[in-house]
């Protein structure tokens, strides 16, 4: 193996999250080897994508051809999704059409026969309707056990990790990862290891302010805790010792919406007697809320109010991907018609948000941030350069990484890591690159039905593209006959 350099990181930094980029071809170029074709880094539904899209699309043989495919992530499968006591915005469906293109008798069979399992029925009984996720998260880890069986039936350089890897390097051909005692070369990473809602840009900001506010000091709670078991406890403890106490939501998407709901259904139980009072959860929002309906004359029943550019062009959907769904939108449309008069909401339309949502947090002895999720601010070292180089990532305005048409990870100036996938949460591929959804909206698309469907595809068709480019590089290289 390649003596691994040292490397120094700038302050504040993690390694874990580093791309270090070396772009030295060896003397000899056919010298050029790698361990792996491809490293998934990640265990959670975004880490099986690329297995579901190949199987789908029969293409699961040429992907696990060559060098093979890792994942660095003991159990592949659900990941956190089961900790989250809600119900999905998507209907079940969306997690088991990904799987019914998979042919019954192909080297992908067994990840279609996760639909004929236990969880797999179950989930299907829910068909259009929301199912709670811990049901979903039951499904996936289905799959994922079949993807780990798979990858460990003595395919050649398959296999699945104990442990995640970091990122060290990439030449032109190879990227270079360490697992801690262990180092292996890899033609591909996916970085598929999710987002925190800890790095998004504003996070630790708002937080460290709503705690100078005395009557909330540390009772300041992320959305996702909100709806897992332990802060729901939380909630419960605090709620039962005030009887009149009041929340502030800071945000305005389906975690802000999600949250609300998590209080009134799981906080509140009626057993123990406590109650919120009328208008003691605020949702304090920058943006205006909107709506998915499945067609224009739906949203026309309901007298709701769209502009062409709210409507998906190819499916007649208004705000298909920017509308709030499921339990979230329910909630919302109680709200508006006085249905629900525990929850109110606040539009904040004043630049600095903090200020506009002042009074709302001075009210309050608790703080739930739902400001979405992000990875942060990311660097990539250029380890050919002479002196030290540090190479910015681009971030989007929620601190997730950008990625080009083919889930590439782009630079700061827009140019794309050839060898570098991103897919998942921290990494949403824009609705315009897979030629979808309302004009209107300018964010990102994420979900299992993302990762499993066009974004996975994606991914397996571009590393595809990388070994064939490879093997004429090589080709080039090689002595011609006399």
């Amino acid at each position: 193996m390649m003596k691994r350099k040292k490397c120094t990181y700038p302050a504040g930094q993690s390694r874990k999250f580093f791309v270090f980029l070396h772009f030295t071809i060896m003397n000899n170029p056919l010298s050029i080897w790698n361990d792996h074709e491809t490293i998934i880094i990640g265990k959670g539904p975004a880490a099986l994508g690329p297995f579901v899209a190949a199987a789908r699309d029969g293409l699961l043989k040429d992907f696990l051809d060559q060098q093979g495919v890792v994942i660095a992530g003991q159990n592949p499968g659900s990941g956190n999704l089961g900790k989250y006591r809600l119900n999905s915005n998507s209907p079940a469906n969306d997690f088991l059409e990904p799987l019914d293109g998979i042919a019954k008798n192909g080297l992908g069979s067994g990840i279609r026969n996760a639909l004929d399992t236990p969880e797999g029925k179950t989930l299907q009984r829910f068909g259009e309707r929301n199912a709670p996720l811990p049901i979903v998260a039951a499904f996936i880890d289905r799959v994922g056990e079949a993807v780990k069986s798979l990858l460990k039936r003595k395919i050649p350089y398959c296999n699945v990790l104990p442990a995640y890897g970091n990122l060290v390097g990439i030449r032109e051909n190879s990227c270079f990862v360490d697992f801690h005692q262990d180092q292996l070369y890899s033609g591909n990473i996916v970085l598929a290891g999710g987002a925190r809602e800890s790095e998004t840009p504003d996070f630790e900001k708002i937080s460290r302010e709503c705690r100078k506010y005395p009557n909330i000091s540390h009772r300041v709670l992320s959305a996702s805790e909100a709806f897992c078991q332990k802060g729901i406890e939380r909630l419960r403890v605090w709620i039962e010792g005030n009887p009149d106490l009041q929340v502030t939501i800071l945000g305005g998407s389906h975690s802000a919406f999600s949250a609300a709901w998590s209080l009134l259904n799981n906080v509140v139980q009626k057993k123990s007697g406590a109650a919120f009072a009328p208008g003691s959860i605020r949702i304090c929002h920058r943006a205006p809320v909107k709506i998915f309906y499945d067609s224009t004359v739906e949203a026309d029943s309901f007298k709701y109010s769209y502009t062409p550019g709210d409507v998906c062009p190819q499916t007649g959907r208004v705000n298909r991907f920017g509308g709030l769904r499921g339990d979230a939108k329910k909630l919302y449309l109680q709200i508006m018609s006085n249905e629900e008069d525990r929850v109110a909401l606040k539009h904040i339309q004043n630049p600095d948000f903090l200020i506009g949502a002042g009074e709302s947090l001075s009210q309050s002895q608790v703080a739930i941030l739902a400001l979405g999720f992000g990875v942060g601010k990311r660097t990539i070292r250029n380890l050919d350069a002479k002196t030290e180089e540090w190479i910015p990532l681009q971030n989007d305005r929620q601190g997730q990484l950008e990625v080009d048409e083919s889930c590439r990870i782009l630079r700061a100036d827009d140019t794309p890591l050839q060898r570098v996938f991103g897919l998942g949460l921290g990494h949403g591929i824009k609705a315009s690159h897979l030629g979808l959804g309302e004009p209107n909206f300018d964010g990102k698309v994420d979900g299992v039905n993302v990762y499993w469907g066009a974004a996975g595809s994606m991914v397996v068709r571009q590393i595809l593209k990388n070994r064939s480019a490879s093997s004429r590089t090589l080709q080039s290289f090689s002595p011609q006959e006399s």
